[in-house]
């Protein structure tokens, strides 16, 4: 039997400051989160809209990262919901979640 596990995967690439890419978040269990990035990178956090599908409709819902050299860490803190869209309080406020090990893709 295989076992079930968390799969995520992020690509992204980066044009001076602006970023485009994709998340493809596999739970274990059910609800996997398939989405495109867009945003912008500022020193070693990047910070960007992620636009997928859910229960049949688009979401879109902001999304921090941190940057180093061999991955990248989801962030999380509070978020709210603003004109339709799920954006942090305060991003200053985030701590490390995921970590998401870089691969070499080539």
């Amino acid at each position: 039997m295989v076992p079930l596990i968390d799969t995520m995967a992020v690509q992204r690439a980066i044009t001076d400051e602006e970023v485009t890419g994709r998340i493809d978040w596999r739970p274990q269990a059910k609800d996997r989160m398939l989405g495109t990035l867009q945003g912008r990178m500022e020193g070693d956090r990047l910070t960007e809209m992620y636009t997928y599908p859910a229960e049949g409709m688009t979401a879109t819902e902001q999304r921090v990262f941190q940057v180093g050299t061999d991955h990248i860490s989801v962030l999380s803190g509070e978020m709210e919901e603003r004109k339709g869209v799920w954006v942090w309080k305060d991003p200053a406020n985030a701590v490390h979640g995921m970590r998401v090990p870089e691969v070499n893709c080539r």
